[in-house]
């Protein structure tokens, strides 16, 4: 496992083109097209 950080943009690009499996972001309207998984309560 590789740790990245990253812009939110730069981020969703990478989950869009596949070179991310998974990112830590906050909810925000630009993620809505990906599946939302909580961490806690």
């Amino acid at each position: 496992m590789y740790l990245h950080e990253a812009q939110t943009q730069q981020l969703l690009a990478q989950l869009d083109s596949g070179k991310l499996d998974c990112a830590i972001l906050a909810l925000v309207k630009e993620t809505e097209a990906f599946i939302e998984v909580p961490l806690f309560d």
